[in-house]
Protein backbone atom coordinates (compact mmCIF):
# COMPACT_ATOMS: atom_id res chain seq x y z
CA UNK A 1 0.00 0.00 0.00
CA UNK A 2 2.98 2.33 0.44
CA UNK A 3 4.56 1.76 -2.28
CA UNK A 4 1.21 2.54 -4.50
CA UNK A 5 0.98 5.40 -2.87
CA UNK A 6 4.11 6.73 -3.10
CA UNK A 7 4.31 6.53 -6.99
CA UNK A 8 0.63 8.19 -6.78
CA UNK A 9 2.23 11.18 -5.27
CA UNK A 10 5.08 10.95 -7.97
CA UNK A 11 2.78 11.04 -10.76
CA UNK A 12 0.58 13.62 -9.15
CA UNK A 13 3.83 15.75 -8.40
CA UNK A 14 5.13 15.23 -12.49
CA UNK A 15 1.47 16.06 -13.72
CA UNK A 16 1.46 19.12 -11.59
CA UNK A 17 5.09 20.27 -13.31
CA UNK A 18 4.17 19.71 -16.46
CA UNK A 19 0.51 21.47 -16.26
CA UNK A 20 2.27 24.72 -15.13
CA UNK A 21 1.01 24.92 -11.98
CA UNK A 22 1.99 26.69 -8.93
CA UNK A 23 5.91 27.80 -8.27
CA UNK A 24 7.97 29.03 -5.57
CA UNK A 25 10.15 31.38 -8.04
CA UNK A 26 9.43 35.23 -7.29
CA UNK A 27 7.25 36.65 -10.43
CA UNK A 28 10.63 38.84 -11.52
CA UNK A 29 11.97 34.95 -11.79
CA UNK A 30 9.38 33.11 -13.11
CA UNK A 31 8.41 36.06 -15.75
CA UNK A 32 11.77 35.74 -17.23
CA UNK A 33 11.52 31.78 -16.81
CA UNK A 34 8.57 32.07 -19.04
CA UNK A 35 9.97 34.37 -21.58
CA UNK A 36 12.95 31.92 -22.10
CA UNK A 37 10.50 29.39 -22.42
CA UNK A 38 8.47 31.09 -24.70
CA UNK A 39 11.64 32.20 -26.83
CA UNK A 40 12.45 28.43 -27.46
CA UNK A 41 8.92 27.46 -28.63
CA UNK A 42 9.38 30.01 -30.98
CA UNK A 43 12.52 28.88 -32.32
CA UNK A 44 11.25 25.15 -32.48
CA UNK A 45 8.09 26.70 -33.82
CA UNK A 46 5.99 25.26 -31.68
CA UNK A 47 2.97 27.30 -31.80
CA UNK A 48 0.88 25.73 -29.36
CA UNK A 49 2.87 26.06 -26.18
CA UNK A 50 3.66 29.32 -27.52
CA UNK A 51 0.57 30.08 -27.19
CA UNK A 52 -0.03 28.86 -23.84
CA UNK A 53 3.25 30.52 -22.76
CA UNK A 54 1.68 34.17 -23.93
CA UNK A 55 -1.34 33.27 -21.81
CA UNK A 56 0.53 32.52 -18.75
CA UNK A 57 2.37 35.98 -19.31
CA UNK A 58 -0.28 37.72 -19.56
CA UNK A 59 -1.77 36.87 -16.60
CA UNK A 60 0.94 37.48 -14.57
CA UNK A 61 1.10 40.89 -12.93
CA UNK A 62 3.49 42.44 -13.37
CA UNK A 63 5.03 44.41 -16.18
CA UNK A 64 6.97 42.89 -18.95
CA UNK A 65 9.78 43.87 -20.90
CA UNK A 66 9.70 45.31 -24.42
CA UNK A 67 10.77 42.31 -25.89
CA UNK A 68 7.59 40.53 -25.03
CA UNK A 69 5.97 42.78 -27.23
CA UNK A 70 7.67 41.57 -30.32
CA UNK A 71 7.75 37.54 -29.39
CA UNK A 72 3.97 38.19 -28.97
CA UNK A 73 3.57 39.73 -32.51
CA UNK A 74 5.39 36.77 -33.93
CA UNK A 75 2.98 34.78 -32.21
CA UNK A 76 0.22 36.26 -33.29
CA UNK A 77 1.35 36.58 -36.98
CA UNK A 78 1.60 33.16 -36.53
CA UNK A 79 -1.88 32.20 -35.52
CA UNK A 80 -3.37 34.19 -38.35
CA UNK A 81 -4.38 36.98 -35.93
CA UNK A 82 -2.99 40.09 -38.54
CA UNK A 83 -4.38 43.17 -36.40
CA UNK A 84 -3.22 42.35 -33.21
CA UNK A 85 -0.26 41.29 -34.04
CA UNK A 86 0.34 44.63 -36.00
CA UNK A 87 -0.42 46.66 -32.96
CA UNK A 88 1.77 44.28 -30.95
CA UNK A 89 5.07 45.27 -33.04
CA UNK A 90 4.19 48.61 -33.51
CA UNK A 91 3.97 49.02 -30.26
CA UNK A 92 7.21 47.19 -29.88
CA UNK A 93 8.95 49.80 -32.73
CA UNK A 94 7.53 52.96 -30.79
CA UNK A 95 8.42 51.76 -27.00
CA UNK A 96 12.37 50.89 -28.55
CA UNK A 97 12.99 52.95 -31.61
CA UNK A 98 15.90 51.62 -33.14
CA UNK A 99 17.53 50.67 -30.01
CA UNK A 100 15.49 48.13 -29.89
CA UNK A 101 17.13 44.03 -29.99
CA UNK A 102 14.69 42.93 -32.70
CA UNK A 103 13.83 46.25 -34.42
CA UNK A 104 14.94 45.63 -37.84
CA UNK A 105 12.83 42.12 -37.78
CA UNK A 106 10.26 44.06 -36.40
CA UNK A 107 10.04 46.42 -39.20
CA UNK A 108 10.25 43.53 -41.54
CA UNK A 109 7.60 41.50 -40.51
CA UNK A 110 5.38 44.62 -39.80
CA UNK A 111 5.86 44.54 -43.76
CA UNK A 112 4.53 41.25 -43.86
CA UNK A 113 1.31 41.16 -41.75
CA UNK A 114 0.49 44.38 -43.69
CA UNK A 115 0.47 42.88 -46.79
CA UNK A 116 -1.52 39.81 -45.66
CA UNK A 117 -3.98 41.85 -43.93
CA UNK A 118 -4.16 43.34 -47.60
CA UNK A 119 -4.62 40.12 -48.94
CA UNK A 120 -7.24 39.08 -46.42
CA UNK A 121 -9.29 42.04 -47.71
CA UNK A 122 -9.01 41.84 -51.06
CA UNK A 123 -9.31 37.95 -51.60
CA UNK A 124 -12.02 36.74 -48.95
CA UNK A 125 -11.72 32.93 -49.94
CA UNK A 126 -14.40 30.41 -48.36
CA UNK A 127 -12.66 26.64 -48.52
CA UNK A 128 -15.08 24.44 -50.19
CA UNK A 129 -13.06 20.83 -50.39
CA UNK A 130 -15.35 19.33 -52.90
CA UNK A 131 -16.06 22.31 -55.56
CA UNK A 132 -13.87 24.51 -57.33
CA UNK A 133 -13.24 27.71 -54.99
CA UNK A 134 -14.68 30.59 -56.93
CA UNK A 135 -12.77 33.27 -56.36
CA UNK A 136 -13.42 37.49 -56.71
CA UNK A 137 -12.40 39.32 -59.26
CA UNK A 138 -9.13 40.53 -58.30
CA UNK A 139 -9.36 44.49 -56.99
CA UNK A 140 -6.01 45.68 -58.45
CA UNK A 141 -5.23 47.95 -55.17
CA UNK A 142 -5.51 45.25 -52.91
CA UNK A 143 -3.06 43.38 -55.04
CA UNK A 144 -1.48 45.92 -55.73
CA UNK A 145 -0.76 46.85 -52.22
CA UNK A 146 0.07 43.17 -51.19
CA UNK A 147 2.58 43.12 -53.71
CA UNK A 148 4.61 46.54 -52.79
CA UNK A 149 4.72 45.14 -49.08
CA UNK A 150 6.52 42.44 -50.39
CA UNK A 151 8.77 44.60 -52.57
CA UNK A 152 10.01 46.38 -49.22
CA UNK A 153 10.18 43.41 -47.62
CA UNK A 154 12.45 41.50 -50.20
CA UNK A 155 14.11 45.41 -51.44
CA UNK A 156 13.28 44.96 -54.53
CA UNK A 157 11.34 46.87 -57.80
CA UNK A 158 10.48 43.28 -59.41
CA UNK A 159 7.15 42.50 -58.19
CA UNK A 160 7.69 39.02 -59.92
CA UNK A 161 10.65 38.50 -58.10
CA UNK A 162 8.63 39.42 -54.93
CA UNK A 163 5.86 37.05 -55.30
CA UNK A 164 8.69 34.04 -56.02
CA UNK A 165 10.73 34.88 -53.03
CA UNK A 166 7.38 34.76 -50.43
CA UNK A 167 5.98 32.06 -52.65
CA UNK A 168 9.21 30.09 -52.16
CA UNK A 169 9.25 31.36 -48.13
CA UNK A 170 5.92 29.61 -47.32
CA UNK A 171 6.73 26.57 -48.83
CA UNK A 172 10.19 26.36 -47.84
CA UNK A 173 8.69 26.62 -43.86
CA UNK A 174 5.86 24.57 -44.13
CA UNK A 175 7.25 21.27 -46.30
CA UNK A 176 4.84 18.49 -46.62
CA UNK A 177 5.07 15.70 -43.84
CA UNK A 178 1.84 13.94 -44.10
CA UNK A 179 2.06 14.16 -39.90
CA UNK A 180 0.81 15.73 -37.34
CA UNK A 181 4.02 16.03 -35.75
CA UNK A 182 7.04 17.97 -37.31
CA UNK A 183 9.95 16.57 -37.32
CA UNK A 184 13.66 17.46 -37.76
CA UNK A 185 14.64 14.40 -39.50
CA UNK A 186 11.82 13.28 -41.80
CA UNK A 187 11.96 9.59 -43.45
CA UNK A 188 9.16 11.10 -45.78
CA UNK A 189 8.68 14.53 -47.17
CA UNK A 190 8.19 16.57 -50.27
CA UNK A 191 8.86 20.59 -50.51
CA UNK A 192 9.01 22.63 -53.54
CA UNK A 193 10.59 25.30 -55.07
CA UNK A 194 9.68 27.87 -57.79
CA UNK A 195 10.54 29.65 -60.52
CA UNK A 196 9.64 31.96 -64.03
CA UNK A 197 11.35 31.54 -67.50
CA UNK A 198 9.40 33.54 -70.26
CA UNK A 199 5.45 32.25 -69.46
CA UNK A 200 6.68 29.06 -67.32
CA UNK A 201 6.60 28.53 -63.92
CA UNK A 202 8.98 26.17 -63.54
CA UNK A 203 8.52 23.57 -60.15
CA UNK A 204 11.22 21.40 -58.45
CA UNK A 205 10.15 19.10 -56.46
CA UNK A 206 12.40 17.79 -53.92
CA UNK A 207 10.94 14.14 -52.51
CA UNK A 208 12.50 12.04 -49.72
CA UNK A 209 10.85 8.34 -49.32
CA UNK A 210 12.64 6.11 -46.95
CA UNK A 211 15.24 7.99 -46.76
CA UNK A 212 15.83 8.24 -50.38
CA UNK A 213 15.90 12.02 -52.30
CA UNK A 214 14.84 12.01 -55.41
CA UNK A 215 14.53 15.95 -57.65
CA UNK A 216 12.12 16.40 -60.73
CA UNK A 217 11.00 19.48 -62.26
CA UNK A 218 8.07 20.20 -63.73
CA UNK A 219 7.07 23.12 -66.37
CA UNK A 220 3.90 24.65 -66.38
CA UNK A 221 3.02 27.12 -69.12
CA UNK A 222 0.39 29.48 -67.63
CA UNK A 223 -0.51 31.11 -71.22
CA UNK A 224 -4.27 31.55 -71.44
CA UNK A 225 -4.96 29.62 -68.35
CA UNK A 226 -7.53 30.93 -66.04
CA UNK A 227 -5.62 32.14 -62.79
CA UNK A 228 -7.36 31.51 -60.45
CA UNK A 229 -6.42 28.54 -58.34
CA UNK A 230 -7.92 26.28 -55.80
CA UNK A 231 -6.74 25.34 -52.58
CA UNK A 232 -7.76 22.76 -49.93
CA UNK A 233 -6.40 21.65 -46.70
CA UNK A 234 -7.54 18.15 -45.34
CA UNK A 235 -7.35 16.71 -41.48
CA UNK A 236 -7.10 13.12 -42.57
CA UNK A 237 -4.13 13.69 -44.87
CA UNK A 238 -2.37 16.72 -42.55
CA UNK A 239 -2.16 18.71 -45.62
CA UNK A 240 -3.37 21.82 -47.97
CA UNK A 241 -2.68 21.68 -51.71
CA UNK A 242 -2.87 23.79 -54.27
CA UNK A 243 -4.54 22.49 -57.21
CA UNK A 244 -2.76 22.41 -60.52
CA UNK A 245 -3.45 25.21 -62.71
CA UNK A 246 -4.42 22.94 -65.68
CA UNK A 247 -6.04 19.58 -63.76
CA UNK A 248 -8.04 21.03 -60.12
CA UNK A 249 -7.94 17.02 -59.49
CA UNK A 250 -4.38 17.08 -59.90
CA UNK A 251 -1.94 18.00 -56.48
CA UNK A 252 0.39 20.75 -57.87
CA UNK A 253 2.32 21.94 -54.51
CA UNK A 254 1.53 20.66 -50.97
CA UNK A 255 2.57 22.08 -47.59
CA UNK A 256 1.97 21.21 -43.75
CA UNK A 257 -1.64 21.56 -42.69
CA UNK A 258 -1.78 25.56 -42.11
CA UNK A 259 -5.30 27.11 -43.69
CA UNK A 260 -3.40 30.88 -43.71
CA UNK A 261 -0.25 29.63 -44.92
CA UNK A 262 -2.20 27.58 -48.44
CA UNK A 263 -4.53 30.95 -48.42
CA UNK A 264 -1.66 33.24 -48.69
CA UNK A 265 0.10 30.73 -51.12
CA UNK A 266 -2.35 30.66 -53.67
CA UNK A 267 -3.49 33.98 -53.82
CA UNK A 268 0.01 34.94 -54.71
CA UNK A 269 0.26 32.58 -56.77
CA UNK A 270 -2.58 33.93 -58.59
CA UNK A 271 -1.04 37.44 -58.53
CA UNK A 272 2.40 35.84 -60.00
CA UNK A 273 0.32 33.97 -62.94
CA UNK A 274 -1.29 37.17 -63.36
CA UNK A 275 1.69 38.85 -63.69
CA UNK A 276 3.07 36.65 -66.36
CA UNK A 277 0.23 36.91 -68.69
CA UNK A 278 0.13 40.54 -68.65
CA UNK A 279 4.24 39.90 -70.14
CA UNK A 280 4.89 42.57 -66.96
Amino acid sequence: MKRLLSRFIVVCCLFSSSTGAETRLPIEHESKRLMLALEQSIHETDWSNASDLLKQLDSLDRDLPNEYRFLKGVVLSEQGDMKLAQESLEDYVIEGGQAADSYQQALLLITTVRGRLTAQEGLEVTEKPTALLQLPALRSEKSDGYIRALQALYLTDDPKFALIQQINSLLAAHPYTGSRLKQSEMNSSRSFRISNVDDEIVVQTKSIENGHPSLTVEKVNVSGIDPYLRYTCEAGMHACWISHPTNVHVHWLLVDKDEMVASELNDALVYLIRLIQKGA
